[in-house]
């Protein structure tokens, strides 16, 4: 029996589906390979790191940033010693006389780290062996002694972001800033005279109250000062000190304020004047014939009475119109007082 040509259409079509199917599933399994390979592909590792020797205690690392990193692992001999999520990290867990040799590595934001790029190794020397006494010593205090100043020794500030000015002696190199006495977010940093600070660095909140900024300076060796302090109260900006834009903000919003309530009560509704009902034309009364009836015949002439006019009630009652009219005379002088109090000009 021959075949349908309908039937023998639709089975070409299957054939031909299939090996299509065929041809290109290489493409997607290439593709699809290529992908998991990419996404299991580690990112790279930092480059450019280096050691230096800033004391008797302490090595300064530093190396270049991955641009996927969220933040870094410092391995000191293969075993993890710090994740700062800066490039550079100091280490003050050694001593003079050992070798140290460091590797670091990258963390991504899903936690995946990257290898751990080329090792380098540095040794602190010992204090015999020709090193100079200023290697011990600590850093010499200038005259007057070592000193911070915040916002030049203000008691009251009204913004969290002060000005420090700092005293370091002539043989000052570096220094540590930080809003906790233990330095627990502080690292060392070039000496500066001045410097800008946040007084709610590293605070889970920031309220009003005494705040304490504590310094100590460095020799180029990294023997530290004492440390040294100075506090300030931060008071909040209370509500009547505004900002030229929150003044221009308020304005506006007074103003839009001010057109809504006049425009809820610009339109009066007028209330309409009843129509009087036309009145009923009486007709004249028929002249009498000039034939004059007998007497008790005569009809007692009949009075017509017109009707009394009847006026609708009024569609709107003035009266609601004039009481509204005073609420929003009230509503705003109210808003006007308000204002007056908390903004006086």
């Amino acid at each position: 029996m021959p075949e349908v040509p309908k039937v023998k259409l639709i089975r070409q079509i299957i054939i031909g589906l299939v090996c299509l199917l065929f041809l290109v599933s290489p493409v997607f399994s290439f593709a699809a390979d290529t992908q998991l390979e990419l996404q299991m592909a580690p990112f790279p590792a930092p480059t450019n790191l280096t050691a230096t020797v800033v004391g008797s205690n302490q090595i300064d690392l530093s190396w270049s940033a991955v641009s996927e990193a969220a933040n870094y692992k410092v391995y000191r001999g293969g075993v993890l010693v710090a994740s700062p999520t800066t490039t550079s990290y100091s280490d003050t867990g050694v001593g003079p006389g050992i070798t140290y040799s460091y590797t670091v590595s990258a963390v991504n934001i899903d936690g995946a780290e990257s290898p751990q790029g080329s090792p380098i190794s540095v040794t602190i020397p010992t204090g015999g062996g020709g090193m100079p006494a200023a290697w011990f010593n600590p850093p010499a205090p200038p005259a007057g002694g070592f000193a911070i100043l915040i916002n030049n020794g203000d008691e009251y500030t009204n913004n969290p972001i002060v000005t420090l000015t700092l005293k370091g002696g002539s043989n000052t190199e570096r220094m540590a800033i930080s809003n906790f006495s233990d330095f627990r977010d502080a690292g060392q940093e070039a000496y500066t005279t001045s410097k800008t600070w946040d007084l709610c660095k590293g605070q889970t909140s920031c309220p009003g109250g005494e705040y304490i900024v504590y310094a100590k300076f460095y020799t180029s060796w990294g023997t530290a000062s004492e440390v040294i302090s100075d506090k300030i109260i931060y008071k909040k900006k209370p509500i009547t000190e505004l900002t030229i834009e929150q003044i221009k903000e308020i304005s506006k919003k007074i103003a839009d304020l001010r057109k809504q309530i006049a425009q809820l009560f610009k339109k009066e509704v007028v209330a309409e004047v009843p129509k009087a009902p036309p009145e009923e034309i009486v007709p004249k009364e028929t002249p009498p014939e000039e034939i004059t009836p007998p007497a008790e015949e005569l009809p007692e002439e009949e009075i017509i009475t017109p009707p009394k006019k009847e006026v609708p009630p009024e569609k709107e009652k003035v009266g609601i119109i004039d009481f509204f009219k005073e609420y929003g005379k009230w509503l705003w002088q109210k808003i006007t007082n308000f204002w007056q109090k908390i903004w006086p000009f």
